[in-house]
């Protein structure tokens, strides 16, 4: 959805940029997420993880099938890159309740703070769609400050 209108703006070059530099703040952030997560499994000396009381496997079976996959942290730095290009532009909600993109932004990533925070089983990166936005704005920063020079 606004994929499209970023890529027309920069170009294909720094739009591919743009998306490597979002994905790889999205999974930068998603490890560090499991590893404040599983901090004291990491650096403490077991050797196995009871699952649930259900199941017994080895600490590293355990740490390598915490995989995360997708492309939502590039559509979060995508979603952060246009409400910056478009700040008062609309965005329909449910395609009935206009809302300008930066109050859309904005709410939505602190939705994603909170579920991230609050929601502990629901499989889904909230941290991972953060870092993406968090790496997008970080590099919007970057190229507004050349671009003034």
């Amino acid at each position: 959805m606004f994929g499209y209108t970023i890529e027309n703006i920069w170009g294909s070059k720094r739009f591919l940029l743009y998306c490597l530099v979002t994905a790889l703040g999205a999974a930068l952030m998603q490890e560090l997420t499991y590893f404040f997560m599983y901090k004291d499994l990491i650096l403490g000396d077991y050797q196995t993880v009871n699952l649930n009381g259900s199941m017994i496997v080895s600490k590293s079976a355990f740490l390598n099938q915490l995989n995360t996959i997708g492309a939502s942290g590039i559509c979060f730095g995508l979603l952060l890159a246009f409400g910056m290009m478009f700040p008062n532009e609309y965005i329909y909600l449910y395609f009935l309740v206009p809302i300008k993109t930066k109050w859309f932004v904005i709410g939505y990533c602190l939705i994603e703070l909170f579920n991230g925070v609050f929601t502990t089983s629901d499989g889904v990166a909230h941290f991972a769609h953060l870092g993406g936005a968090l790496a997008g704005l970080f590099l919007v920063l970057l190229w507004r400050k050349k671009s003034k020079i």
